[in-house]
């Protein structure tokens, strides 16, 4: 058993101590003078020991070792934030999507996707206009993002979701009137946020007119992808509407635009379409 350095010392100390470093008298330390007035209740040899300690305490020449140990150990350094993890994780809950049902029978959703939709589902916000706000439609996502959206959406919610085909969409746009030049109205400014009016940003959906469908935002505001394959070739796909940053011919009910499935930027989103 390893002994305490102190039992062995102490002693030895206050026999070696000068008498007035452990009596009274005006040069003894305040702790020494303390140390008397409480020696008469101990036995002799246990308030010799005392006086040593609390002297060499009051010059500053005793430590305890456990504090002279804590001392030594050194601060724990500030805990790493994991980036990751401050990402909110995606809710088990069932995302609201408004949808409107079609006189054909599909039913649509009244408005393109918006950021906060994404989040909930996704975890995330890719959109390049974050601070637009939740409102506003989520964009910069790849025809394949989207089919991550939907595939955790409908795994979600126990519905059945998908991307409207090019022919769905478009019969969507023009709501039953072929003469009408933008999706819902003759009118670009009713219905859509374009380049002479958008101020170079997505807008909050549905603040424009809808159209006879009931309908937001399906010419400008973002271009939306549709599941329908240039051509046959299926590694790229059709999106329509045109966008924020497009002038009136790319927002025309007749404008039908290709892109890479893997072409994500901050004019393309999507809406959703249901089966009867």
């Amino acid at each position: 058993m390893r002994l305490n350095p102190l039992l062995i010392l102490l002693p030895l100390l206050a026999l070696s101590l000068p008498a007035q470093a452990i009596t009274t008298g005006d040069k003894a330390p305040k702790a020494a003078v303390g140390a008397q007035k409480t020696a008469g209740k101990k036995s002799a040899p246990h308030a010799a020991r005392a006086r040593a300690v609390e002297w060499f305490q009051s010059v500053g020449r005793l430590e305890r070792p456990h504090a002279a140990r804590a001392r030594a150990v050194p601060a724990p350094a500030a805990e790493e934030v994991d980036v990751e993890q401050t990402v909110p994780a995606p809710t088990t809950e069932s995302v609201a999507i408004e949808m409107e049902e079609l006189p054909n029978g599909l039913r649509m959703s009244r408005f393109e996707i918006t950021q906060s939709q994404w989040l909930a589902v996704m975890g995330s916000n890719p959109s390049h206009f974050a601070s637009c706000g939740d409102d506003c439609p989520v964009e910069n996502v790849s025809w394949k993002d989207v089919q991550g959206f939907i595939e955790r959406l409908n795994r979600q919610s126990g519905q059945t979701y998908r991307l409207p085909s090019e022919d769905e969409w478009h019969e969507a746009c023009l709501a039953g009137d072929k003469s009408t030049k933008f999706c819902g109205s003759n009118i670009i400014n009713a219905v859509a946020w374009y380049d002479a009016n958008a101020g170079d940003s997505t807008h909050p959906v549905g603040q424009k007119q809808p159209n006879a469908w009931g309908l937001y935002d399906m010419s400008g505001n973002v271009e939306e992808w549709t599941d329908s394959c240039f051509e046959d070739n299926c590694v790229s796909r059709i999106f329509r509407g045109g966008s924020w940053s497009n002038g009136p011919a790319f927002l025309s009910t007749a404008s039908s635009i290709k892109g890479s499935t893997t072409l994500k930027n901050a004019y393309l989103g999507f809406r959703l379409l249901q089966d009867p």
